[in-house]
């Protein structure tokens, strides 16, 4: 993403998170889970290694394997963010977020898989990111 800012960032991710930890290396693609999410897939990958770095929890399947999944993540878009940006200063290019949304259709239930389409962007940090991907409203269920 090309940088806006008329001054350079005074701490980046990679200067706040350090030296790549091990685990980490080779890794190109990772998924973030949160809350509910993560206690299911540290209850359910018990297989899987499992390593905390920067107050997060990393699970990987093997040392060769170039995914991890994250989770321990906290809240909202900022504690997202925040993960993402570290986890892109390592190299990662690939990142996916399994989370939990909401809606105002009265045919929802709950438990209901939702594809957004569109959302309401002003927690803070969404309009600064995604923004030359355009809209999101061309988006098809084959992504799933």
């Amino acid at each position: 993403m090309k940088n806006t800012s008329s001054e350079n960032s005074i701490v980046t991710p990679l200067v706040l998170c350090g030296k790549i930890p091990f685990f980490l290396k080779g890794v190109k693609k990772a998924l973030l889970t949160y809350s509910d999410q993560s206690k299911y897939v540290f209850k359910n990958f018990k297989d899987w290694k499992s390593f905390s770095f920067a107050s997060k929890t990393f699970l990987k399947k093997d040392k060769d394997s170039d995914f991890v999944i994250v989770g321990d993540l906290g809240i909202g878009a900022p504690a997202a963010i925040a993960a993402c940006e570290e986890l892109r200063a390592y190299g990662i290019k690939k990142i996916f977020s399994v989370g939990s949304a909401g809606g105002l259709q009265k045919d929802l239930t709950i438990g209901d898989i939702i594809l957004c389409c569109g959302a309401f962007i002003e927690e803070g940090t969404s309009l600064h990111y995604g923004k030359e991907y355009g809209s999101l409203s061309n988006c098809s269920k084959t992504i799933i």
